[in-house]
């Protein structure tokens, strides 16, 4: 059965580029290190990218006071699974 997977070619392409970083890097390096090699691949595969980008967080469709801090956003898909809030 298939699976309906919310933005499924932009996810294929941004695990491309994940995967084409962890061959290139290996997995001995800190995260920064990995943000800024992703920040490029995405860059040279044409994949836009915002680093460091600010986000509303709404609830029940209205907006919070908190903005959240992602460390990368491609194509309104956040890449990191622990943004730093801020008040």
């Amino acid at each position: 059965m298939k699976k309906n997977i919310l933005y499924d070619k932009e996810v294929y392409e941004i695990q491309g580029a994940i995967f084409a970083v962890y061959r290139e890097m290996g997995n001995a390096w800190h995260e920064e290190v990995y943000q800024q090699c992703l920040e490029r691949e995405l860059l040279s595969r044409m994949i836009p990218f915002d680093h460091k980008k600010e986000l509303r967080i709404y609830y029940k469709g209205g907006a919070t006071r908190l903005l959240c801090r992602a460390n990368g956003v491609t194509r309104n898909i956040m890449l990191h699974n622990r943004p730093e809030l801020n008040p």
